[in-house]
C-alpha cells in the first residue's frame, strides 16, 4: 500500500532532522514522513562551529573554547573570540534531543532502518520506493550523500582520530587545536585537530587535505603516531571518528519547479574551503521551514553568496596548485585576522571587505594564477546523486 504525505524527508541526518525541527517549531500543518536507513543513532560524529552564547542550539553544546590554535612546526596564530566562541556539539545530544521533539509531533512519522531505494517524480507527487512499502508525497527534500567520483572534489578533507583519555592530565581545556603541527607537501596539507573536553580527556583527528580520495582508515596508524606527540604516557581510544568530505563540488543546480530537492551535503552545505557546514544547514532549516508555512516549496536552496562560492573556488584551486604552501598561508590568514573574523570567515559567509583582508595576507601570484584557471569552462561529472 501507498501512504501519502504532504512532504517525505529522504534521510534523517542532520539536515533532514534539523528541518523537521523547524517544521515543528512553527507548526507545520501537514503530514511528514521521515525516511532514514539507519535502526538506530549513535555517537558517530561531532559538529563544531563559532557561534554567540546563546543560539537555538545551544542548549546542545557540550563544550566551548574562547581560545583556538592554528601552528606549524615553526609559528603559531592564537586566537581569542570576542563575540564568538568555537562551540561543539555531540551528535547523540542533538539525535536523542530531535527524536524528543518528534515524540511530540502526531503529524511527523520516523521511519527509521528503511532505505529508499528509488525516488521517483511523477507529475503531481513524489514516489519513494522501499524494499518493503511505497511512500508517496506532494513534495520530497533529498539529504541521502551522494556517491562520490574518485575525481569530484578540488580537494579531500580525510580524518580519522577519536575521543582519547589519558591517566594524567595533560590538556589544556580552555583551548582547541584546530589545525595544528601542520605540515605540507605535494600530495596535501596534514594536521592535528584537538578538541580537549577537559585535562584528561579529548576528542584527536589526523586530517588531511588531500588531492586525492582516501579510505579515512588508512589514516589510523597515522593517528596512533601522531597521538605520541601530543600525549605521554598511557592512553585509551573511547571511540573512534572517520569521515570524508568533499571540498570544492561542482554541483548541478537545482531544478527549483522540481517536487524533489537536494539537501544537506548534496545540496552544497558544506562550506568549500574549510569544510564547515552545521551553521549552514541550521540557517538553510530555517528559511525552508518558513517557505513552506507560507505554501510555497520553491526553496531558497544556496548555503552562501554567488561570490563566497566563486572565492572559495579560487581559493582551492591555489592549494590544489602549490598544496605545499597551504600551511603557510592558513598561519597567515590568522595572522591577518581577529579571532571573530577569522571564525566568519571560516564559517559563515565572509563579505568582500574580509576577503579583502585575507587575500592581503596571501601571496599574490599563486592566487592570480588559480583565478585564471577558475574562470576556464570545465568538463568534469563530479558526482552520482542517488536515483
Amino acid at each position: 500500500m501507498t501512504t501519502h504525505y504532504r512532504l517525505a524527508i529522504i534521510g534523517g541526518g542532520c539536515a533532514g532532522l534539523s528541518l523537521a525541527s523547524e517544521l515543528i517549531r512553527i507548526g507545520f500543518p501537514g503530514r511528514i514522513v521521515i525516511i532514514e536507513p539507519r535502526s538506530n543513532y549513535e555517537n558517530d560524529r561531532t559538529w563544531c562551529f563559532w557561534a554567540s552564547e546563546n543560539h537555538k542550539q545551544s542548549y546542545l553544546v557540550s563544550k566551548r573554547w574562547s581560545n583556538w590554535d592554528i601552528s606549524t612546526a615553526t609559528v603559531c596564530a592564537r586566537h581569542q573570540g570576542n563575540k564568538l566562541t568555537y562551540q561543539q556539539i555531540r551528535s547523540i545530544d542533538f539525535y536523542t534531543a530531535m527524536m524528543k521533539q518528534l515524540e511530540t509531533a502526531s503529524s511527523i512519522k520516523l521511519k527509521l532502518g528503511v532505505k529508499a531505494e528509488a525516488v521517483i517524480e511523477k507529475t503531481d507527487y513524489v514516489q519513494i520506493k522501499t524494499e518493503a512499502d511505497v511512500y508517496s508525497a506532494d513534495f520530497a527534500i533529498d539529504t541521502r550523500p551522494p556517491s562520490f567520483k574518485d575525481n569530484s572534489a578540488q580537494v579531500w578533507q580525510v580524518f580519522s582520530g577519536g575521543e582519547v583519555e589519558t591517566v594524567t592530565p595533560c590538556f589544556d581545556s580552555k583551548s582547541a587545536g584546530l589545525m595544528t603541527q601542520m605540515q605540507a607537501d605535494e600530495n596535501g596539507l596534514k594536521f592535528l585537530y584537538i578538541l580537549p573536553q577537559s585535562d584528561r580527556r579529548a576528542l584527536i583527528q589526523t586530517t588531511l587535505f588531500s588531492l586525492r580520495k582516501i579510505d579515512p582508515t588508512a589514516l589510523d596508524p597515522i593517528f596512533m603516531e601522531d597521538l605520541t606527540t601530543v600525549i605521554d604516557g598511557p592512553l585509551k581510544i573511547l571511540r573512534w571518528e572517520r569521515g570524508l568530505l568533499p571540498m570544492g563540488l561542482n554541483l548541478p543546480p537545482q531544478i527549483m519547479k522540481s517536487r524533489v530537492l537536494k539537501a544537506g551535503l548534496p545540496g552544497g552545505a558544506l562550506r568549500a574551503s574549510s569544510g564547515y557546514a552545521f551553521t549552514r544547514i541550521q540557517d538553510w532549516a530555517e528559511r525552508a521551514a518558513y517557505r513552506m508555512s507560507q505554501g510555497s516549496f520553491s526553496l531558497d536552496t544556496t548555503y552562501g553568496s554567488a561570490f563566497e562560492t566563486a572565492m572559495d573556488k579560487v581559493f582551492l584551486k591555489a592549494l590544489s596548485r602549490r598544496p605545499i604552501d597551504a600551511g603557510d598561508w592558513f598561519v597567515r590568514i590568522a595572522g591577518r585576522l581577529t579571532g571573530d573574523d577569522f571564525a566568519r570567515f571560516m564559517s559563515r559567509s565572509p563579505d568582500a571587505k574580509l576577503w579583502l583582508r585575507v587575500l592581503a595576507a596571501l601571496p599574490k601570484m599563486p592566487f592570480l594564477a588559480a583565478l585564471v584557471s577558475s574562470s576556464s569552462p570545465g568538463n568534469r561529472s563530479d558526482l552520482e546523486l542517488p536515483a
